[in-house]
C-alpha cells in the first residue's frame, strides 16, 4: 500500500478540476502537458494518484526518478514500459532521440485502446537521457490523445534539462503549483483521520507546519487530540518528517533496519532478493514484512519477483541520510561487489568514494571511452563527469570535464554542455578552456568565435599527453573547414583526427565530412573509392554508414540522383544508433536529392524533419543547411510566407569566412528568383561571390547558384558581369563532365545572348543545354530550360517550336505545382495563341506538403509506424494526416489513394472511391 493510498486528499479541488478538464480536451485528440510542482510533502504525488484513480478507465504509464539511479541511462523510460511491453523498446539504445522515437511508437500503439496518461514523478531525479527522449517525444505529439503529467519539486527545477524545463514552463503547459493547505483544509484532513479540530486549533497547526499536508498528517498522528485542541497550552514543537521516519526505523528489529538501510543504498525501488543479499539476510521476507507494517517500505510484485520500494521520496532520503558515512560507504562497496554490470558496479564505487580516487577515475574514464565506441555519447559524458569529480588533481578534473563537454555536444545535449563549461575553474589550462568554448561556439553555429578558440586549443594542446582532446579539436576544425568550403583544410583536419591517436572513437559524421571535402575539390572519384567496398547491406551499428551517407552526397553532386536517394534512404533507415548530427545530415541530403529529382513533397517532409532535429538537439552548426533546403519547395511553389522563416536567418547572420551560410544565401537567391526580383538575387549572392574559401562554392554540381546570378545580371542589363560568372563555371563543369551544370549554364547563356541580340548564339546555347539536360533527370531545371527556350522561340516568331517547348515545360511545372513559373508559362502559351489546357486543378494541390509526403509514403507500402519513423512524427499524427488526405481526395482506401495520386501526377485529375476511414 502506497502512502498516498491512505492519505486523505483535501484542499485540491481546483487542481483536480483542471486535470479533469484538460483530460476532456485530450480525449478529443489534442495532447496536453501538465507540470505539478511544489515543495516536498505538499501532496503532488497524492493529487495525481487521486486523479488517476478517478480516471481508472484510462491506460496510464508511470515512472519515478530516483537520485541514486539518475546516472542509469533510460532507467526512467524502462519504468514507463515495464507494465506495457515484454521488453524495453529502447533496450540497447545509445541515443535519446532514438529512444524518443521508440517512445512515440509505444504511445501510438497504446492509443489503439483509447487515450493514455503518462506520469513522471520526481522528474528532478530522472536520468538525463530519459528526460531528453521524453522532451523529443512530447514535441512531436500533434494529434495524439496523450496527457503527460510531470511532477517535480520546485527548488529542484534547475536539475531538469533545459529543453524540458522550457517546455514545462511554456505557454502550452498547464502548471499546477501546490502551496500549503489552509486551516479549513487541515480541519478536513484531521477529520479524515478521526480527529475533530476546531478552527483556531487548525490555524495553529497551519502555522506550525506551513500547511504541509505530509507534515501535518504525521503531527496529527503523533500528538494526542487533547493536546492539539487545547489552546491554553502551546503545541509541542513538531518533529520533522525526517525524525518521524527515524522513529519508525528505530522501532524495528535490527534485521528489519538492516534491510531498510540496504534498500536505501540500492535505490528507491529494488528487487527484494538483491536487498536481502546486500543486507546479509538469508530470508529477507520476515524483516521485509516488518518494514512494510512500519510504513517504511512497500511491496510490489513484478515479473522478476517481489520488489521493495519506498512509500515516498522523503522516506528514502531520510533512511539514506541517516546512515553514517562509514556504513554508507561499506554498503556501497558491498553493492559494487554484488553488482551484475560494470555500469552498476561503477555507480556504487562512486558512491562509496569520499575522497579523490585516481584508480576509480581511471576506471570511469576507460568505461566512458568504451561507451563512446558504441556511440553512447550521453553515457560517455556522465561517466566522464563522475571521473572529473573524483580526480585528484585540478588539471585532471579539467581534462575530463573538457572531454565530457565534447561528448555532451555529440549527444545533442548542447545546453548541458554549456552549463558544464560554465563551471570550469578560473585556473583551468588555457587549451582546455579554448577547446570547451570553441566546441560550444561551433555547436551554436558561431564559426567566427569557434575558429580562433579551437586553433589556439590545437596549438597549445600536448597531443602526446592528451590524445583524445587532440582528436576532438581536430574533428571540430574539420567540421568548420568543411562547412566553410575549404576542402584541403577539411581533409587535413580529418586526417589529423584519424591519425592523432589510435583507438579513439570518432563521431559518425566524420567520414561524411571527409568524403564531401574531397568532392568539393573535384576529387569525387577518390571520395567514391572510400565507399567502394561497402557491402550490399550495411549494418546499423557497424562501420560503413558514414561512408554510405557520404556516397549519397557525392552521387547527388555527380548527377546520380537515383543512387543518391537510395543511399540516403538506406542511411536514414539504419541511423537508429547514430548521432543527432548524422541524422540531420541524412534528412538534409535525402531532401536535397528528392528536390532535385522533382519529388518535392518528400523533399519538404525530410528537410523539415532535419530542421526539427537540428533545433531539438542544439546542432546550430548544421541547422542552416536543412533550413535553407526547407525554403526551396515553398518558394518554388509561390508560398513565400512559408519560405520566409527559413531564409530570414540568412539576412541577420554573422559574416565569417568559416560560415556555412552559402546555403542560406542560395535559398534567398532562389526565393528572389521565384518572385522575379533580380536585384534581390544579386544582393543575396553578393556574400557568396566574395567568400574566402571557394571549393564548395565553385565546384559544379554542389550548390547551383551561378545560373541564378547570371540571369539576374542579364535582367539588370549587367551583361559583362553575367558572362564573368558563366565563363569560369562552364570551364570547370566541362572539365568535370557535369551535365546538370552545363544544362544550367546553357540556359542562362542563352538568355544572356538573347538579351545581347545574338539570336543564333542563343539558339545554339539552348539546344546544347537540351542535350545535357537529356543526360540527367532534373525535372525542374529541365522545365525552366523548356520555358526559357520557348520564350526565346516565340519572340523569334517560331510559334510551333515555341509551343512544343512551352507545353513540355507546362506539364512538368503543373505536376510540381511550381506556381510562379507555371503562370509565366501559361502567359506565354496564351501569347502563342494556345491557352494552356486546364486539366482541372489536381486534387493533390489541396494537400499540404506533410500530407502529400505521408500519402506518398503510404502508397510506397510503408505502414503508419514506418512513416512516423521516417518523418519523425507520432503514429497518431500520421493517421491524422491520412484522414485529412482521404477526406480531401474523396477516397476510402490506400489503393484508391495511390490511384488518385498517380492520376494527379499525370495531370488528368482522375479519381475513384469516396470518403472513408483511415486504415493501417
Amino acid at each position: 500500500m502506497a502512502l498516498h493510498d491512505f492519505m486523505t486528499i483535501v484542499g485540491r479541488t481546483r487542481e483536480l478540476e483542471r486535470l479533469h478538464a484538460l483530460m476532456k480536451h485530450v480525449e478529443t485528440g489534442a495532447p496536453g502537458t501538465v507540470m505539478v510542482d511544489g515543495p516536498g510533502g505538499m501532496g503532488k504525488t497524492s493529487l495525481v494518484h487521486r486523479f488517476l484513480t478517478e480516471r481508472g478507465d484510462l491506460t496510464s504509464l508511470r515512472a519515478s526518478g530516483d537520485e541514486a539511479e539518475s546516472g542509469l541511462s533510460f532507467g526512467m523510460l524502462a519504468q514507463l514500459a515495464a507494465a506495457r511491453a515484454p521488453f524495453s523498446p529502447w533496450e540497447g539504445s545509445t541515443d535519446p532521440i532514438v529512444a524518443g522515437l521508440e517512445l512515440l511508437d509505444l504511445l501510438g500503439r497504446l492509443q489503439e485502446a483509447g487515450p493514455i496518461i503518462v506520469v513522471v514523478d520526481d522528474a528532478q531525479w530522472a536520468d538525463a537521457p530519459s528526460l531528453q527522449a521524453l522532451t523529443f517525444a512530447l514535441r512531436r505529439l500533434r494529434a495524439d490523445s496523450v496527457l503527460t503529467i510531470v511532477i517535480a519539486r520546485s527548488p529542484a527545477m534547475p536539475r531538469i534539462p533545459p529543453g524540458l524545463r522550457r517546455l514545462l514552463t511554456g505557454d502550452q503547459t498547464v502548471r499546477l503549483t501546490l502551496a500549503g493547505l489552509g486551516a479549513a483544509d487541515l480541519r478536513e484532513l484531521a477529520g479524515g483521520l478521526g480527529v475533530r479540530l476546531p478552527l483556531r486549533a487548525a490555524e495553529r497547526l497551519r502555522e506550525q507546519t506551513n500547511g504541509n499536508p505530509l507534515h501535518a498528517r504525521e503531527l496529527i498522528g503523533q500528538v494526542p487530540p487533547e493536546v492539539l485542541t487545547d489552546l491554553s497550552r502551546p503545541l509541542p514543537v513538531p518533529r520533522t518528517y525526517f525524525h518521524l521516519v527515524l522513529e519508525r526505523l528505530n522501532g524495528c528489529s535490527r534485521p528489519a533496519r538492516n534491510l531498510v538501510y540496504a534498500a536505501g543504498v540500492l535505490g528507491f525501488t529494488s528487487p527484494l532478493d538483491a536487498v536481502g543479499r546486500l543486507s546479509g539476510i538469508d530470508d529477507p521476507v520476515p524483516p521485509f514484512d516488518e518494514a512494510v507494517r512500519a510504513r517504511l517500505l512497500l511491496d510490489r510484485s513484478t515479473a522478476a519477483g517481489l520488489t521493495a520500494l519506498f512509500p515516498h521520496p522523503l522516506t528514502h532520503a531520510a533512511v539514506y541520510q541517516n546512515l553514517s558515512v562509514l556504513n554508507r560507504r561499506e554498503l556501497h562497496r558491498r553493492a559494487a561487489e554484488l553488482a551484475d554490470s560494470d555500469q552498476e558496479r561503477l555507480r556504487h564505487r562512486v558512491r562509496a568514494s569520499h575522497h579523490p580516487d585516481d584508480a576509480l577515475a581511471a576506471d570511469l574514464t576507460a568505461f566512458a571511452r568504451g561507451e563512446s565506441a558504441t556511440g553512447n555519447w550521453s553515457s560517455t559524458a556522465e561517466h566522464l563527469i563522475n571521473a572529473a569529480h573524483i580526480s585528484p588533481s585540478q588539471e585532471e578534473r579539467a581534462h575530463r570535464t573538457a572531454e565530457a563537454i565534447a561528448s555532451l555536444i555529440y549527444a545533442g545535449r548542447v545546453e548541458d554542455a554549456a552549463e558544464l563549461a560554465a563551471g570550469l575553474p578560473a585556473t583551468c589550462p588555457v587549451d582546455i578552456r579554448c577547446f570547451a568554448l570553441g566546441a560550444l561556439a561551433l555547436a551554436a553555429g558561431n564559426p567566427a568565435e569557434a575558429v580562433p578558440l579551437l586553433t589556439e586549443a590545437w596549438e597549445r594542446c600536448d597531443a602526446a599527453a592528451h590524445p583524445v582532446r587532440a582528436v576532438r579539436i581536430a574533428e571540430c576544425l574539420s567540421i568548420l573547414c568543411g562547412m566553410a568550403g575549404s576542402g584541403p583544410d577539411a581533409v587535413l583536419w580529418v586526417e589529423r583526427a584519424t591519425s592523432s591517436a589510435t583507438g579513439v572513437p570518432h563521431p559518425d559524421f566524420l567520414g561524411v565530412i571527409h568524403m564531401c571535402a574531397l568532392a568539393s575539390r573535384g576529387r569525387s572519384d577518390t571520395a567514391l573509392a572510400l565507399a567502394r567496398d561497402l557491402p550490399a547491406s550495411v549494418a546499423a551499428a557497424g562501420g560503413g554508414l558514414d561512408r554510405l551517407l557520404g556516397r549519397a552526397a557525392v552521387r547527388m553532386w555527380n548527377d546520380d540522383l537515383d543512387g543518391a536517394i537510395e543511399d540516403a534512404s538506406r542511411a536514414l533507415s539504419r541511423s537508429d544508433r547514430h548521432s543527432a548530427a548524422y541524422r540531420v545530415s541524412a534528412h538534409a541530403f535525402l531532401g536535397e536529392a528528392e528536390f532535385r529529382a522533382g519529388r518535392w513533397d518528400d523533399a519538404a517532409a525530410h528537410t523539415l524533419a532535419g530542421v526539427s532535429l537540428a533545433e531539438d538537439t542544439g546542432q546550430g552548426w548544421m541547422a542552416e543547411i536543412p533550413r535553407a533546403l526547407a525554403a526551396l519547395v515553398p518558394a518554388a511553389r509561390g508560398r513565400f510566407d512559408e519560405a520566409e522563416p527559413y531564409v530570414a536567418a540568412g539576412r541577420a547572420s554573422r559574416a565569417s569566412p568559416y560560415s556555412g551560410l552559402p546555403f542560406l544565401n542560395y535559398a534567398l537567391a532562389f526565393t528572389a528568383t521565384a518572385r522575379g526580383l533580380a536585384e534581390g538575387v544579386v544582393a543575396a549572392l553578393e556574400p557568396v561571390t566574395t567568400r574566402r574559401f571557394r571549393d564548395f562554392i565553385d565546384e559544379p554540381g554542389l550548390l547551383p547558384w551561378q545560373d541564378l546570378l547570371a540571369d539576374a545580371y542579364t535582367r539588370l542589363g549587367r551583361h559583362t558581369e553575367a558572362r564573368a560568372v558563366l565563363d569560369p563555371f562552364e570551364e570547370r563543369a566541362a572539365d568535370r563532365g557535369r551535365h546538370s551544370s552545363l544544362a544550367l549554364i546553357g540556359r542562362a547563356r542563352g538568355n544572356l545572348l538573347m538579351a545581347q541580340g545574338d539570336f543564333r548564339g542563343a539558339e545554339s546555347s539552348f539546344e546544347a543545354a537540351l542535350v545535357h539536360a537529356a543526360r540527367v533527370d532534373l525535372p525542374f531545371d529541365r522545365a525552366r530550360l523548356h520555358l526559357d527556350y520557348g520564350i526565346f522561340l516565340r519572340r523569334r516568331k517560331a510559334r510551333g517550336a515555341a509551343l512544343r517547348q512551352l507545353e513540355s515545360a507546362h506539364a512538368v511545372l503543373w505536376r510540381l505545382r511550381a506556381v510562379p513559373y507555371l503562370r509565366r508559362c501559361e502567359r506565354e502559351l496564351t501569347a502563342c495563341g494556345r491557352p494552356a489546357a486546364a486539366p482541372g486543378e489536381a486534387s493533390g494541390w489541396n494537400l499540404t506538403p506533410q500530407e502529400h509526403a505521408v500519402a506518398r509514403l503510404a502508397c510506397s507500402g510503408m505502414t503508419n509506424q514506418q512513416i512516423a519513423k521516417e518523418l519523425v512524427l507520432s503514429v497518431k499524427t500520421v493517421e491524422f494526416h491520412l484522414g485529412k488526405v482521404f477526406g480531401k481526395l474523396g477516397v476510402a482506401s490506400r489503393a484508391a489513394l495511390c490511384a488518385r495520386l498517380r492520376g494527379d501526377d499525370r495531370g488528368d485529375g482522375s479519381a475513384d472511391g469516396g470518403p472513408g476511414p483511415v486504415t493501417r
